[in-house]
């Protein structure tokens, strides 16, 4: 087996937990040994959206603790192109960051797989599609937040996304800090180590490697905490908000998931830009 982002077939194989993973020397990524099938994978999406109570609840409540975290996003995605522009958010969710952005003046689109999360979208009047080549426009920003990880084929992907980009385009992207001292602490326990759908598992060394491999200009790229105080705040105070008359045990195991998602959560952030 070789490498499936630069074909060398120096790989070691290791497990964490009961996953086997595969470790490329040359470009240090890691990434799952086995693949699920595209129809296990498009059956996982494919069930339809019928909220029921306990759904838009948790949904209302997701929205309002990421707030803080998109308002940073967009501070910072305006530095580098304001709007007026066109954004495409690949792995839109149900819109919570594009619906924020069209708040600040983008003119946004998203690529959803999932038909609950696109149909909720539609709801709230946000455009998306399944996939992006169903798109023949081009756009100025595109944001992947937490998605690259799960494609099967990210090289091709950010190769193919390039047509996407309008020339000088910008590229978002955010995914689970894998060489981070937490997951290195708590092996397959760690919070996003997820292998049932992250086939990839980036370090900022590997990360940086595929975009310049994709042929981006690496602009920026870090390690940070995925969550600040603020978002746990908001969190918390999401929770007493929407949570107000379910039972203590329920509320007792949301608070403690907010809290360990804070403490362990660490991710990497990149931008690059398309080459003329």
């Amino acid at each position: 087996m070789n490498c499936k982002i630069c074909e060398s077939e120096d790989l070691k194989r290791f497990k964490i937990g009961k996953a086997e993973l595969l470790f490329c020397s040359k470009c240090q990524i890691f990434f799952n040994s086995e693949f699920p099938s595209n129809e296990i994978i498009n059956n996982y999406y494919t069930s339809e959206f019928s909220p029921t109570a306990d759904d838009l609840q948790m949904i209302e409540h997701r929205r309002f603790l990421l707030h803080p975290e998109q308002l940073w996003l967009h501070k910072l995605i305006k530095t580098y192109k304001p709007p007026p522009a066109k954004l495409l958010d690949f792995g839109c969710d149900r819109g919570y960051f594009i619906d924020e952005a069209r708040r600040f003046g983008y003119d946004v689109t998203g690529v959803e797989l999932s038909e609950k999360a696109r149909s909720y979208c539609s709801k709230i009047d946000l455009k998306t599609y399944k996939t992006i080549n169903e798109i023949d426009e081009t756009f100025d920003i595109v944001t992947m937040w937490h998605t690259l990880e799960h494609l099967p084929e990210p090289l091709r992907f950010l190769k193919d996304l390039q047509k996407r980009l309008n020339n000088e385009g910008f590229l978002f992207i955010r995914v689970p800090n894998f060489g981070s001292f937490w997951r290195r602490l708590l092996k397959s326990k760690w919070i996003w180590f997820q292998p049932e759908n992250h086939l990839f598992h980036f370090t900022k060394k590997s990360l940086k490697n595929l975009l310049s491999i994709a042929e981006y200009e690496v602009l920026l790229i870090k390690q940070r905490k995925a969550n600040n105080f603020i978002t746990l705040l908001a969190g918390l105070l999401s929770l007493k908000i929407h949570f107000k008359e379910e039972k203590f045990s329920k509320k007792l195991k949301e608070i403690i998931k907010l809290h360990y998602e804070y403490v362990t959560g660490a991710e990497i952030l990149a931008i690059g830009r398309k080459k003329l």
